[in-house]
């Protein structure tokens, strides 16, 4: 009788052990090597399956739902956070977070009362100021996205996402009131030195 056995190339922990004889080797080792790269793709494929899977309870509940916004899934943050709130209203993080479920969501005025919400318990947070931005922007009133951006960069003025944003309005808005391409061009510079990727030089070619 000969033994095969598949181990786990990270631990060395023995998988399974298949036994053949010797008269069957060259008929099933064809099978034999396809079960266990199967296997063996399995074991190596799992901890991705764990990052992907958010299952109920294992991370605290903002922690949940950041990651459920990084997944896409936006009514289930959505739905998480309304829970969330219901037992602390007060939670400028959630009321953020969920502000970003909504904006995802298309429902832009449920956003922009979230952050001004948020606002309110975190007022030094750039990073709000930068979502009100946005969905301000989106909505059509690129004025106030970029006051509010001013405003962000005051704050933070390494804040790479208030940057990019500020840039790109002063790049490619229509209105004289708000285009400065020389500033477009200062604030682009920075934030690719800072931050290199293919959504800021995007936005540096915008602003040359």
């Amino acid at each position: 009788m000969k033994h095969l056995q598949v181990v786990n190339g990270r631990s060395g922990e023995r998988r399974c052990t298949f036994i053949t004889s010797s008269i069957d080797t060259k008929r099933w080792v064809p099978v034999l090597v396809a079960a266990a790269i199967l296997l063996l793709t399995v074991t190596w494929m799992s901890p991705l399956s764990a990052a992907i899977i958010v299952p109920k309870g294992e991370l605290p509940p903002l922690e949940q739902a950041y990651t459920l916004l990084q997944l896409k899934r936006y009514q289930d943050a959505k739905k998480l956070l309304d829970s969330v709130l219901a037992e602390t209203p007060d939670d400028g993080i959630a009321l953020h977070y969920r502000g970003m479920a909504r904006y995802h969501l298309e429902d832009y005025n449920g956003a922009i009362g979230d952050y001004y919400e948020a606002l309110k318990r975190r007022p030094e947070d750039a990073d709000i100021l930068t979502s009100l931005a946005i969905v301000r922007h989106h909505t059509g009133d690129s004025v106030k996205a970029a006051a509010y951006l001013e405003q962000a960069l005051k704050k933070d003025p390494n804040n790479t996402k208030a940057m990019n944003q500020l840039a790109w309005i002063l790049a490619v808005s229509p209105s004289k009131q708000l285009r400065d391409g020389n500033r477009a061009v200062k604030l682009a510079e920075k934030l690719v030195a800072q931050k290199e990727n293919a959504h800021t030089l995007d936005t540096l070619a915008a602003a040359y």
